[in-house]
């Protein structure tokens, strides 16, 4: 009786301090610093990015970051994803949560991308 209680015990805290843990984890990737090569290759491939004002480019490039490490990216008929690859993607996905309150939820029902050649 004392172990069922510990799980239910810690069941319920697991649920209830993974929201917190969840907010940690996407504040310290938001923390590290843009890799360089990532800003080549929106400069090359989504040339939108330098067109929007430098504190949406900021704000898209954090999305990015946590929306790269969450993601699984799956190359489909053979395809091979490269990171450039993650990047667009990345790019173009979070271009759609700027400025949004809810932004942070990261398409909570997307679990993987999918890419076709």
């Amino acid at each position: 009786m004392v172990t069922r209680r510990w799980i239910t015990l810690a069941l319920v805290a697991g649920l209830l301090g993974y929201p917190r843990w969840q907010r940690w984890r996407r504040q310290r990737l938001q923390q590290q610093p843009f890799p360089p090569h990532w800003r080549k290759v929106l400069r090359r491939r989504v040339p939108l990015v330098a067109r929007l004002p430098v504190d949406l480019q900021l704000q898209l490039k954090k999305h990015m970051q946590v929306f790269v490490a969450e993601k699984t990216f799956i190359g489909c008929a053979g395809l091979q994803v490269t990171e450039d690859m993650r990047v667009v993607v990345a790019a173009q996905a979070c271009l759609l949560l700027l400025n949004r309150p809810h932004a942070a939820s990261y398409f909570p029902q997307v679990r993987q991308i999918l890419m076709y050649p």
